[in-house]
């Protein structure tokens, strides 16, 4: 029934439920203990149960057997527990040796550092948070992601808000956070065309505000996008020398609904042809509480695509979802 040579005691004791009171320290039980005491109670055979000195032989174990997360009083599938020691300790001294973490764009990247990196938010943002937890998935789900907002949140909202708005120089809002919970996902960082990389597919991320309507606003398109000749039509027909508003784009369409339809539709091409085109889009909600939110992952389309204003010499467009 046990290893006779062990250091460790073990009592007999007649079948009874298993209430996992000896779990690690981590909250991880040992599947193959769990098994093993599961069917002897199914026999009605007596069986042994180790007590709390069995800790540290069964972290010595840890690395070597697959192991179960005991989250609400179930159990559930989990990766191998986390192991510190395996981090690369110089990393680790450089990204701390700071009030706030030194990580800069770069160190995103890359998987080199993924692990140091998902241990060091961990640490400072959400101590409670079970890495085990992060995704291993290679597709970009909104409800995945979503689900791990919603634990993140509960945690701390303040630091999902400071990790959230989180830029290292090349890094945008919301991109750190889908590095964080993805094991898979790096980033852009400046260097490449997207701004996420999970696998071979490519997304830009695009942090927005939502309209009643379900309409996406307030965000601003790359910089490869040709809109001179559109943004020149739009002033001379507002008369302005700056900027046209949304209300000014509307009292447009109302007045002269031929011209700003042919405008429109221009800038839609344009958009779509040298921008959207190129990659899905992950729209984030940047408002209050529900900041950070995923409201859509979207292949946007020329027929989604509208004018909001002109604003700082470039268009902001509203999408249709």
């Amino acid at each position: 029934m046990g290893n006779t040579n062990s250091s460790i005691t073990f009592n007999d004791r007649l079948p009874v439920d298993y209430t996992f009171d000896n779990v690690d320290d981590d909250g991880l039980i040992n599947l193959q203990t769990y098994k093993r005491h599961r069917c002897l109670r199914e026999v009605g055979l007596p069986y042994r149960k180790a007590n709390s000195r069995r800790v540290v032989e069964r972290s010595k174990r840890r690395e070597s057997r697959p192991y179960l997360s005991l989250s609400g009083g179930k159990l559930a599938e989990a990766k191998t527990a986390f192991n510190v020691n395996e981090l690369d300790s110089e990393f680790l001294t450089r990204a701390e040796d700071n009030p706030s973490l030194n990580l800069t764009g770069s160190d995103f990247t890359s998987l080199r550092f993924k692990k140091e990196i998902q241990y060091l938010i961990k640490k400072h943002f959400f101590p409670e948070f079970d890495l085990s937890n992060t995704l291993e998935s290679s597709i970009i789900s909104k409800e995945d992601i979503n689900t791990l907002v919603k634990i993140l949140k509960s945690q701390s909202a303040q630091n999902f808000e400071r990790l959230f708005n989180f830029r290292p120089q090349g890094i945008g809002p919301g991109e750190a956070l889908l590095y964080f919970i993805y094991d898979k996902v790096i980033l852009g960082g400046g260097s490449k065309a997207g701004d996420v990389t999970i696998g071979k597919k490519e997304y830009e991320v695009k942090s927005v505000l939502q309209r009643q309507s379900g309409e996406l606003y307030d965000f601003r398109l790359g910089s490869t996008v040709p809109l001179a000749d559109v943004i020149e039509k739009l002033l001379s027909m507002s008369k302005s020398d700056k900027d046209v508003n949304s209300s000014q784009i509307a009292e447009l369409k109302k007045s002269m609904p031929k011209e700003m339809k042919k405008i429109e539709d221009q800038f839609a091409k344009l958009a779509y042809d040298f921008y959207f085109s190129k990659h899905d889009i992950i729209f984030f909600n940047n408002a209050g509480k529900n900041q950070g939110d995923i409201i859509a992952v979207k292949s946007v389309k020329v027929a989604d695509i509208r004018i909001d204003r002109v604003t700082a010499g470039t268009i902001k467009p509203i999408i249709k979802i």
